[in-house]
C-alpha cells in the first residue's frame, strides 16, 4: 500500500511561547499562566478546528488519542483548569478562512507542575472543512515549555537550630533554585504568619536595618546568602527564650520559599571578659601581698 501525501493539505506553519496575561518569564522558565501562539493553514481548503494536547514530563499520565471538545471560539480559547492532561483539546473557529495567524492558546501552568519545576510537552495539529479529503488533518508539531513554579531550596548554616545568640550575630546559609535562579534572600522576626506572603509584600515592608516585623534583604553569591541580625529588638531581656526567624528565597520569577529557624536568645551569653595580670596566687586562692596595684584587661566581643 502506498501512501500519497498532498501539499494541499493542512500544516502548522509556526508555534511559539510567551507568558500569559498572570504569567511570568526568566531564564527560558514559565510560570503560571502560558500562552501558545500558533500560525495555521487550511491548505486548499479553510481552517475548522485546532487541536491542542499537553504533557507533562514530571506527572506521567497516559497519553490518549482520545478527543475533548470545548465550546468557544479557536481564535483565543484558555483552557479550563479541569482539563484532563494527555488527551487531545479541540476547538472550531468563529470564521472560517483558509490562512489564521496569531491563534491564542493559553492555560494555567500551574494545573500541571504546581509547586514544583517541570517540562509541558505541549503538541498542536490542525483540522479544514474538506471532509471527503483523505489529508483534512495536519502533522501535529510538538514544543516543549520550561516551567517553574516553585521557590528555591533554602538552608541554614549558622546559627545552628537551638543555639544561644546575643546582640548582633551572623546569619549565613546556601539557597538554590533548580529553574530560574535565585533573586534575593530575606530576614525577619514577625508575629504574625507570613507564610504565604509574595514577592511582592516582601518588597513593600523592606528595612535596610534589623525592626521587627520587616524584612531585611542578606547579600547572595552563586548559591550563598549571608548578613547579620540584631537579637535586641527581638529579646534584650536577661532571661533566655526561644524565638523563631523567618526566611525567605525568591526566585527570578517571584516563587516564594520560606523557612521557619528557631534560635535561643540570651544576652548574657558573653557578659565581659575580665583578666588580672600581676597577682600571683597561692592554690587555695590567698594573696600573700599587703598592699599592691592591681592591673589587667576587660574586653567584650560585641560592645569592646
Amino acid at each position: 500500500k502506498i501512501s500519497v501525501i498532498s501539499t494541499s493539505g493542512p500544516f502548522i506553519k509556526s508555534i511559539s511561547t510567551e507568558k500569559g496575561n498572570n504569567g511570568a518569564e526568566a531564564n527560558g522558565y514559565y510560570s503560571a499562566d502560558v500562552r501558545i501562539k500558533v500560525s495555521a493553514t487550511g491548505g486548499s481548503a479553510n481552517l475548522k478546528y485546532m487541536y491542542y494536547r499537553l504533557t507533562s514530563a514530571n506527572n506521567s499520565g497516559a497519553v490518549s488519542e482520545e478527543t475533548e471538545e470545548h465550546s468557544g471560539t479557536a481564535d483565543s480559547f484558555r483552557l479550563p483548569n479541569n482539563a484532563a492532561l494527555g488527551k487531545w483539546h479541540k476547538f472550531e473557529f468563529s470564521t472560517l478562512q483558509t490562512d489564521k495567524d496569531d491563534i491564542i492558546f493559553e492555560f494555567d501552568s500551574k494545573m500541571f507542575a504546581a509547586g514544583k519545576t517541570d517540562t509541558i510537552n505541549v503538541e498542536v495539529k490542525c483540522e479544514n472543512d474538506n471532509e471527503n479529503a483523505g489529508d483534512r488533518f495536519s502533522v501535529a508539531v510538538k514544543d516543549k515549555i520550561a516551567i517553574d513554579n516553585e521557590g528555591p531550596t533554602l538552608k541554614i548554616a549558622s546559627p545552628i537550630l537551638g543555639t544561644s545568640v546575643n546582640k548582633i550575630f551572623d546569619i549565613n546559609g546556601s539557597c538554590n533554585d533548580k529553574g530560574s535562579g535565585v533573586q534575593n534572600v530575606y530576614v525577619g522576626y514577625f508575629k504574625s504568619d507570613v507564610t504565604s506572603i509574595t514577592h511582592t509584600d516582601i518588597k513593600n515592608n523592606l528595612s535596610d536595618k534589623a525592626e521587627l516585623n520587616k524584612w531585611n534583604k542578606l547579600a547572595v553569591d552563586g548559591i550563598s546568602w549571608d548578613g547579620k541580625f540584631d537579637s535586641e529588638i527581638i529579646h534584650n531581656g536577661n532571661d533566655k527564650k526561644d524565638y523563631k526567624l523567618v526566611l525567605a528565597a525568591v526566585d527570578n520569577l517571584n516563587n516564594v520559599s520560606i523557612i521557619e529557624h528557631e534560635i535561643k536568645i540570651d544576652q548574657n551569653t558573653d557578659r565581659p571578659i575580665i583578666r588580672l595580670q600581676n597577682l600571683d596566687l597561692s592554690s587555695n586562692g590567698t594573696i600573700w601581698h599587703k598592699s599592691a596595684f592591681i592591673y589587667g584587661t576587660v574586653s567584650d566581643d560585641d560592645s569592646g
